[in-house]
């Protein structure tokens, strides 16, 4: 029996014969039940002391639960049923803890078995360890697997005395086996220097040595360490409980009965009997069948261990490493810790929780108890292992109990301990930013060498659209000759002559010579002035048309007077007076008409008001006509291919440019996002790269990838799949994960999680307008949106403000992404009519009471209707401008929504500009769904406060005004839906390489010379002198929102710098008018021909303007967006802007906002200031014109920078489209 049972006045009870324990819910599949021998108390009172029965068997002092008497005749083994109940509820509690311990036993068994397989050479000992504990578990089994189930209530005394006979009978059989189990606990020994051999060895060859080399394997052979004796320990390599456990088994395997209660036995005494063999110290085992090992060395190793550990208590010191007392970088360090110093003197395991390099690496490893120092004053060791990293400047540790969670972190302060081969937090921070940068270079590299090769693709499809435009540009010229020569030929034949009497000549009054007249040639009109009206003038005159006067296309010409003798060879009659003219005839005609008069023209003859119609000789028919004119009305052949070739060239650019806005949006996205390749293809697979480090998810554990494909409408959506590390060194904050595309996906629909749950967790989706990538290649079409616009502005026909502006530019550019885009305005009576096309009435209806017709149109190639009630509240000569606009439009709103619902058109998203269409967010729309665009808070904030709140989306024309405005009670509800979205410029329109308006066009190539030419120009029409200054400008409305009183010290400051100033725009405040009138004055009263103010809109000087000037000043106090600084930098201008709104994110401070620009996918473009007095106005004013005047090359270099910049549509169109999906999707 072991000395641990006798000890503890213990004998071996079977698991499953005490009450409350059932085997049943443990049983395996395939094995048998696996009872556990339990120890039930024999004498001894609790916590230690002589049991009122004496010493057990073997003397040991009981410490267990109350003394069970030997019979129960005797009176002190009378017990009240408490006792019993108390007694059989302590053998419960110590069931389930040695059923713990014995659990956690064989875990550090079969862990140590697999330590020792992954260290080569343990192969063999470990199979034998695992048969042996299966064989002795089935003994166990097949010893116990009789005994009745008992229950936990109501003990009887005869259960009680049943419980003791077996416990009596249990303790023989122990004794029968003694000699059995000595015999094993020898082999256990041999078992455990064996491994505690081989463990010295491989210290012994030192760090870094291939555990598969030759001293493993003399080692294994001989069980000496090769070289001199190397006292090193081995405790880490063998787990105590496990190794004795399996040696013991191994001995005990052929009495299989007796072996379950022997084994279990020598399992308890492992940590008490003499000479211990802790497998875990590795230390103090010596056994004369050791097979020629050396039991010095173990015993040299003991001592230094335990000198060790004594000179770590004499330094007041609970933590040491061994055998160096440092950790060592790069390799896994022996760290002691004595337990009795810390708050967490007591349980079953410690923990150390490791922080290296100040924490930025984690590790949490479990220690185990060292038996080899056991005996040591004050002191309770255990040891563990630290592999730290290679990359090691600082280390950090501290003890915690995993049970109770008490922590030992050294009264605060941590434990630390001295490095071996450590380096400096400097030296890895350059070591790994010198990473970091190689590895994002590398990076950058290949995402620019994919860009490079996608750019090879656009351009062929540039290339490709240029050739189609050719084609139908030539197409469009043939088609609209035919189409003309078609219409002149109806008009000029046929009917057109039908109600003319033709005569080829009428005696006495006029023939033709030849007769009839040919087509094509020359023929001589005469006429007899003598016959008629004419016959008392002076002179004749002839006026003469074609095919009935067409296109009254007259030609006059004198009649010459024919001598007798000619008009006597000619045939004519010699009575008359007889005059002549020669008529070139064109070969189209097919009649000549004319009259005469006398060269007063107050004389007249015309056929008694009927004019003379002559038939013309060889007159080609409908259809000759129409293939001779076509012929004629074609241009040029030079002509008509400039005219090709522009069109060519527009095509080109609008790929390249809307290539360009997509490029753009991956460059500033990828800094957190991108795929490889850069655009995903159908049918093939991508990799999502995705940096949490630079979004909402910064921190997060774990990061998650989920989305579907066409936007959200496509059957197949990717389930959650976590995204691992890019890179393994870790030097990129980079996740990847790779997703499979179908063959119909054109868009790509991304969002990230924290989760791979369905439902909660952190995500990032963009803000609410997740992420889209473009796919190539995919069948089908991309999902396409239908949008009706409601707006009262609408450029060119009914331009108030910006808005008109954006409404079209926008529609165009969302409706050249594929969708289908129309307008719905008020018919106003001052509509520039000129610019609609194909304006046809629709269909009438009614709306409160008001006869409404719906009239359609095409105006900039956007299909248009327009709503005109017959009340005439629209009919007053001006968009706004009266007391009752609101009403006006909160009728048309209404009518709007109206036509809507009864329209076959079906939008999708109805897009509502500012508050004049605000209440048609709250109409019924018969399904669609709402965007709607702030362009100015200043106005009708009531009504824009309640659109928001109806609203799906609301958007404004630029992110920072968005920011300043977010507060504003209108917005501050609904941030959540809320984006800004910056403006852009028609580049059709604004294109000084094509502009009519310049008297040369020019592009960043020749930006020097085209500026110059539009400066002289201006200089000529304003009458400035034409020196070399600069010149400075202000394009705009003269409100305070503009910054007036910044216009005006503008002026005075260009001025006082010996620059030029000019100024286009008006106020429609009169005092304001007044002010500027006044500056006028003083300007050229004391500047003379150097500054000049215009104060009436001209569009085509402003074009002159935005070319010829070297500055534009915008220094608004507000500014929603703004696109006069868009435009200067499409003419070559540099901007002088106050930071604020649009202005911020468009101009970028050449000194001040290089990151910001970056950052924008940019490069700075101009000056900006903040303030809003003088001083900050002249910060950004002087240095641009320092700039213009002393660096000339840095000034071209930069205006032919900022012409290449895109401020089109493109870019922004994208960003609607998404606000138009997001409002669509199920919220």
């Amino acid at each position: 029996m072991s000395a641990l049972s006798s000890a503890a006045g213990l004998v071996p009870t079977p698991l499953a014969a005490l009450p409350g324990i059932r085997h049943g819910p443990q049983h395996r599949a395939g094995r048998p039940f696996r009872a556990a021998i339990v120890y039930a108390g024999r004498g001894g009172k609790k916590g230690g002391g002589k049991g009122r029965s004496g010493r057990g068997p073997r003397g040991g002092r009981g410490s267990g639960a109350a003394a069970v008497p030997g019979s129960l005749d005797s009176p002190k083994a009378v017990k009240s049923r408490k006792a019993a109940r108390a007694e059989v509820a302590a053998r419960i509690t110590a069931a389930k803890a040695l059923a713990q311990r014995l659990a956690q036993e064989k875990a550090a068994a079969a862990s140590a078995a697999r330590a020792a397989l992954a260290s080569g050479g343990l192969n063999q000992l470990e199979a034998e360890t695992q048969r042996a504990v299966d064989d002795v578990v089935d003994a166990a089994e097949a010893a116990v697997g009789t005994v009745p189930e008992r229950g936990a209530a109501g003990v009887s005394r005869a259960e009680i005395q049943r419980m003791q006979a077996e416990n009596k009978a249990l303790q023989a059989l122990v004794q029968q086996q003694a000699e059995g189990s000595r015999a094993a606990r020898q082999r256990l020994k041999r078992l455990k220097e064996r491994y505690a051999q081989l463990a010295i060895a491989e210290r012994a060859a030192g760090p870094g040595t291939d555990s598969s080399g030759p001293a493993r394997e003399a080692a294994a052979t001989t069980g000496s360490a090769p070289g001199p004796s190397a006292p090193v320990l081995a405790s880490a390599s063998v787990e105590p409980d496990a190794s004795e456990l399996a040696a013991l088994l191994e001995g005990l395997a052929s009495d299989q009965q007796s072996a379950a209660t022997a084994g279990m036995s020598s399992t308890a005494s492992g940590s008490t009997s003499s000479g211990s063999g802790s497998a875990t110290a590795g230390v103090g085992s010596s056994s004369s069948s050791s097979g020629g090992r050396n039991p010095g060395n173990l015993e040299e190793a003991r001592k230094k261990l335990r000198a060790a550990a004594e000179a770590a208590e004499r330094r007041g010191e609970a933590v040491f490493a061994y055998p160096t007392n440092a950790v060592v970088a790069g390799q896994r360090t022996q760290v002691y810790y004595n337990r009795l110093w810390g708050p967490a003197r007591s349980g079953r395991g410690i923990n150390i929780k490791a922080g290296f390099n100040d924490w930025s690496h984690i590790v949490e490893e479990p220690f185990r108890k060292e038996t080899a120092l056991d005996g040591l004053p004050n002191s309770d060791w255990w040891v563990g292992s630290l592999e730290a990293p290679q990359q090691l400047y600082a280390l950090e540790f501290v003890f915690l109990d995993p049970a109770t969670g008490t922590t030992d972190n050294n009264r605060q302060k941590n434990y630390k301990m001295a490095l071996e081969g450590a380096t400096t937090k400097e030296a890895i921070a350059a070591e790994r930013e010198a990473a970091c940068h190689a590895a994002e270079s590398k990076r950058l590299q290949e995402l620019e060498e994919s860009e490079a090769k996608l750019w090879g693709e656009v351009l062929v499809a540039a290339d490709r659209e240029a050739d189609v435009a050719r084609a139908k540009c030539r197409d469009a010229a043939a088609a609209a000759v035919a189409e003309e020569a078609a219409k002149v030929a109806s008009e000029r034949r046929g009917d057109a002559l039908a109600g003319f009497t033709l005569q080829e000549g009428i005696p006495g009054v006029f023939s033709w010579s030849p007769s009839p007249p040919p087509a094509g040639k020359a023929s001589t009109l005469l006429y007899n002035k003598a016959h008629g009206p004419l016959s008392g003038a002076r002179d004749v005159v002839a006026h003469w048309g074609y095919d009935g006067w067409w296109q009254e296309d007259i030609t006059h010409a004198p009649l010459a007077q024919l001598p007798p003798e000619e008009a006597e060879k000619m045939g004519l009659p010699r009575d008359g007076e007889w005059w002549g003219v020669d008529v070139d005839l064109p070969s189209t005609v097919a009649t000549v008409d004319f009259v005469l008069s006398d060269s007063d023209e107050r004389m007249w003859d015309n056929n008694g008001r009927a004019d003379f119609h002559s038939s013309v000789g060889s007159a080609l028919h409908a259809a000759a006509l129409e293939t001779k004119l076509a012929s004629l009305l074609r241009a040029p052949e030079e002509e008509e291919e400039e005219a090709v070739e522009l069109a060519a060239k527009r095509a080109h650019e609008r790929v390249l440019a809307r290539a360009r806005a997509q490029r753009r949006r991956r460059e500033v996205q990828r800094t957190m996002l991108y795929t490889d390749p850069v655009t995903p293809r159908a049918g093939q697979t991508v990799t999502v790269y995705y940096n949490p480090d630079a979004t909402v998810l910064r921190g997060r554990p774990e990061v998650w990838l989920r989305g579907s494909w066409n936007r959200w409408n496509h059957p197949e959506c990717y389930m959650p799949r976590r995204m691992t590390p890019a890179d393994p060194s870790g030097n990129l904050g980079f996740l990847k994960a790779t997703v499979d595309v179908p063959p119909d996906a054109q868009v790509m629909d991304l969002v990230f999680s924290d989760t791979g749950d369905l439902h909660g967790g952190f995500y990032d989706n963009n803000g609410g307008l997740d992420y889209h990538i473009v796919c190539t290649g995919g069948t089908g079409q991309s999902p396409l949106l239908k949008i009706v616009h409601v707006t009262v502005e609408m450029a060119p026909i009914a331009k108030v403000g910006g808005m008109g502006d954006v409404v079209t530019a926008l529609g165009r550019a969302v409706q050249e992404e594929g969708h289908d885009v129309s307008v719905i305005l008020p018919k106003y009576d001052v509509l520039r009519y000129g610019a609609i096309r194909d304006l046809t009435q629709g269909r009438d209806f009614w709306y409160e009471g008001v006869h409404t017709r719906a009239w359609h149109g095409i105006v900039e190639d956007l299909k248009t209707v327009f709503l005109e009630p017959q009340n005439g509240i629209f009919w007053v000569g001006c968009v706004y401008g009266r007391n009752d606009d609101a009403g006006r439009f909160n009728w048309f709103c209404g009518a709007a929504a109206e036509y809507i619902r009864t329209d076959d058109t079906k939008p999708d998203v109805v897009h509502c500009h500012d508050w004049p269409t605000a209440p048609v967010t709250w109409a019924q729309l018969d399904g669609a769904r709402t965007v709607f665009t702030i362009h100015n808070l200043n106005y009708g904030a009531d009504l824009i406060g309640r659109a928001m709140a109806s609203t799906n989306v609301g958007t404004t024309v630029s992110p920072t005004y968005a920011r300043e405005v977010s507060g504003h009670p209108a917005i501050a509800p609904h941030m959540d839906k809320f984006y800004g979205i910056i403006n852009g410029i028609d580049q059709d329109i604004w294109d000084p390489q094509q502009d009519e308006y310049l008297p040369r066009n020019y592009g960043p190539d020749d930006v020097t010379e085209g500026k110059a030419a539009a400066k002289a120009e201006l200089r000529r029409r304003f009458g400035l002198s034409t020196e070399d200054v600069p010149l400075a400008a202000v394009v705009t409305r003269l409100t305070h929102q503009k910054g007036t009183h910044l216009i005006k010290h503008a002026a005075w400051r260009t001025l006082e710098r010996g620059a030029q100033f000019v100024l286009l725009g008006s106020a429609p405040d009169p005092r304001v008018q007044g002010e500027f009138n006044q500056l006028a004055g003083d300007l050229s009263g004391q500047y003379g021909n150097r500054a000049r103010l215009h104060f009436e809109y001209d569009e085509p000087l402003s074009h002159l303007i935005y070319a010829a000037a070297d500055i534009l000043l915008v220094p608004s106090m507000f500014e929603p967006c703004g696109l006069t600084q868009m435009i200067a930098m499409r003419y070559g201008t540099v901007p002088v802007v106050r930071r604020t709104g649009g202005l911020a994110d468009t101009v970028y401070d050449v000194d001040d906002d290089r990151d910001k620009a970056a950052s924008a996918g940019h490069i700075p473009n101009g000056f900006s200031f903040e303030g809003t007095d003088s001083n900050a106005l002249d910060y950004a004013l002087n240095r641009a014109l320092t700039m213009c005047y002393s660096d000339k090359k840095e000034w071209a270099d930069l205006t032919e920078r900022i012409m290449q910049q895109d401020w089109s549509w493109d870019s922004p169109a994208l960003d609607y489209t998404d606000a138009y999906h997001l409002a669509l999707k199920k919220l």
